[in-house]
């Protein structure tokens, strides 16, 4: 049977969102299982978890940084089979791993082969899509990498309570399916077998690029949220703990609830433009961040947090959807502006886990929020300068 176009995109975009989903419980269940399997398993203080969760973002960098010229001689789909099938036998070989030096080359590899399939995702996705199909795809995308983020953390509770190795298989067998998905579905579908590397693609293009300047300021807001975002990831749970007395069921809820609106914004987002090409947006979104940083820093009911957490949500979708629309619009060469957006944001990742544990270990929960709103401002002003002086006059 002959498929109509729109019926291949469909196809196409169902199987990309599943494993968009998917990849980000698998992501996210290993990184949380990181802290309690290699305490139980390898005794490894609390410094060096942070360094080895760290190391596979660095790794995951070092991917896109410098294997993307490698990448994007191949198929978005052989990139994802590659991708989804390596991490499966890696992170089934990290479940038999008995000795720490071993543990140390899986993480890293655990890393470096995501590198090939986040970038590879969007940049398939937002291929030869512009406004309105450009914005209605990347919500889609951030709609359901939001969900599987949020819905993670509780599936690794659950599997953790019965042992630290479980959600490493889990991990395995979940990249296994994505890998079979792209397998089969793309063998029934010959136009998703047939998709050209990116080399092939901007090659045989005729138009000329017409990037924004704003996608500058789009990564720098990403780069801030996730930076803010893991800093207090780091320290609230202890904050909370420590000093409130309360239970990390009460923490998961309100990590949820944020989960939870920011997916509800990101498909929001996806249905309008009135943020599109507006640096008053993007610059009001990053001094929104700053203000909740400044008015919430103090809060101690779980009423406050709760708003603080509704509204973080909300300026967690829009900064990532800004830095996401504004790097690909006009771009030929999206794998580039995928990978860029990624080496920011986790960029951002690291930074965040080390800022925000120095400050809270150094000060307290409350010192951490001012300087993290601080930075905020700081940055937005080089930012005004730099619109004002610079692109502005061009």
């Amino acid at each position: 049977m002959q498929l109509t176009k729109d019926k291949v995109e469909t196809i196409q975009m169902t199987v990309l969102l599943s494993i968009v989903f998917l990849g980000q419980i698998i992501a996210n269940i290993v990184n949380l299982d990181f802290v309690y399997h290699l305490r139980s398993v390898f005794s490894m203080s609390a410094g060096l978890i942070g360094f080895a969760v760290g190391l596979s973002s660095i790794f995951y960098c070092i991917g896109c940084v410098f294997f993307s010229p490698l990448y994007a001689h191949f198929k978005p789909r052989n990139l994802l089979l590659f991708g989804s099938f390596g991490l499966s036998l890696i992170l089934y070989l990290l479940s038999r791993c008995t000795e720490q030096h071993q543990i140390w080359i899986f993480i890293i590899l655990f890393g470096f082969i995501q590198s090939m399939i986040w970038p590879s995702i969007e940049t398939w996705i937002s291929r030869g899509k512009e406004s309105t199909l450009l914005n209605r795809d990347l919500g889609l995308f951030n709609m359901l990498y939001s969900l599987g983020a949020g819905i993670a953390p509780f599936i690794c509770t659950l599997l953790v309570v019965r042992s630290t190795y479980l959600p490493l298989l889990v991990g395995s067998v979940l990249a296994l399916v994505n890998g079979l998905i792209i397998l089969i579905v793309s063998t029934l579908v010959p136009q998703m077998r047939s998709v050209d590397s990116e080399e092939t693609y901007i090659a045989s293009l005729t138009q000329e690029d017409t990037s924004t300047p704003l996608r500058y300021f789009g990564w720098i807001g990403v780069f801030l949220v996730f930076l803010v975002w893991i800093a207090i990831q780091t320290a609230f749970p202890l904050y909370t703990r420590e000093n409130l007395g309360l239970s990390e069921n009460v923490t998961g809820i309100l990590f949820l609830s944020k989960g939870l609106v920011s997916c509800v914004a990101f498909m929001f987002l996806g249905k309008v433009h009135f943020w599109h090409f507006k640096m008053k947006y993007i610059v009001g979104s990053q001094l929104g961040l700053a203000l909740i940083l400044f008015v919430f820093c103090a809060a101690e009911s779980i009423s406050l947090f709760f708003i603080f957490f509704l509204i973080f949500g909300l300026l967690y979708a829009l900064l990532f959807m800004q830095s996401l629309f504004h790097g690909a619009s006009g771009a030929l060469e999206r794998s580039k502006r995928m990978n860029i957006h990624e080496v920011v944001l986790n960029v951002g990742i690291v930074l965040g886990g080390v800022v925000g544990g120095s400050l809270f270990q150094q000060f307290n929960y409350q010192t951490m929020m001012i300087i993290l709103a601080i930075f905020i401002m700081v940055m937005v002003v080089i930012e005004l300068l730099m619109y004002s002086f610079v692109i502005k006059k061009r």
